[in-house]
């Protein structure tokens, strides 16, 4: 059974209104008859460790640290401008973070084009990675998708 199918036919039976194998009696919920397919929830709502990135330079001179608890509570402070704002990531963003720190272990980056004027320098700790770099341009893998993945869950 594809994945599409297994959603649809879940959302279909949670909500009631099921036909085909599995049919739901009015008002109850219950299914009379066949399998009941539910849609797959995150393997872990908590990452293995705490996660801490830090983020400077770039043409406006950034200097950031983002904190994220295992709970997916998250801390962004501006070292420059003293601001902090907080957050909580959802458990699909656990999850989705917990895989890229798995794929971005044991991981570098490539390095940076000779030259390279601008750049961010990225230090990332958790989930079993360890890693700092300069990025300007190059391909930065799993870490760097790791970190980007990062940045955008706490810009929102």
């Amino acid at each position: 059974m594809s994945v599409i199918r297994m959603c649809v036919t879940a959302a279909v039976v949670v909500g009631g209104l099921a036909s085909g194998p599995a049919t739901a009696q009015a008002g109850l919920g219950k299914a009379t008859s066949g399998p009941v397919t539910a849609v797959a929830e995150p393997t872990w709502a908590r990452l293995r460790t705490p996660v801490v990135l830090v983020r400077s330079g770039g043409f406006a001179g950034a200097y950031d640290r983002i904190v994220i608890s295992r709970s997916g509570a998250w801390t962004h402070r501006d070292l420059r401008s003293g601001l902090t704002r907080t957050g909580q990531l959802d458990r699909w963003d656990i999850l989705r973070l917990g895989r890229l720190l798995d794929r971005a272990r044991g991981t570098r980056p490539d390095p940076p084009r000779p030259a390279c004027a601008d750049g961010f320098r990225f230090s990332l700790v958790g989930g079993g990675v360890r890693v700092s770099y300069e990025e300007c341009g190059q391909d930065t893998g799993p870490v760097g998708e790791a970190v980007h993945f990062i940045l955008r869950a706490v810009a929102r």
